[in-house]
């Protein structure tokens, strides 16, 4: 059975453009618990190239419990920030990096 079937991500706005994302498997068991926000301009020193949403945070202990070896942390990220770029498109919120000259 592959883990990735039963996986719901469940998003929540918790403040100005920073959204919380939990990672649950089967609705009930919680794998990870993941943050999101835009890179600010300050960022300009850190890696960061993209305008997409980043993960400032996340506590992933279930994963490795219960995700099987192969679900990565990696992968979540990925999945977690391609769904919250959907829900920002489907809300019309518009990121405020994409008009960033830098």
């Amino acid at each position: 059975m592959d883990v990735r079937e039963n996986i719901k991500y469940e998003i929540e706005e918790i403040g100005e453009e920073r959204y919380r994302v939990e990672v649950k498997l089967f609705n009930e068991v919680t794998l990870g618990v993941l943050y999101f926000e835009n890179p600010k301009p300050k960022w300009v020193n850190k890696p960061i190239g993209s305008t997409a949403m980043r993960c400032v945070d996340a506590k992933v202990e279930g994963l490795y419990v219960y995700g099987g070896e192969d679900l990565t942390p990696k992968e979540v990220v990925a999945t977690c920030q391609k769904l919250l770029q959907e829900y920002l498109q489907e809300r019309g919120v518009k990121n405020k990096m994409d008009k960033r000259t830098d």
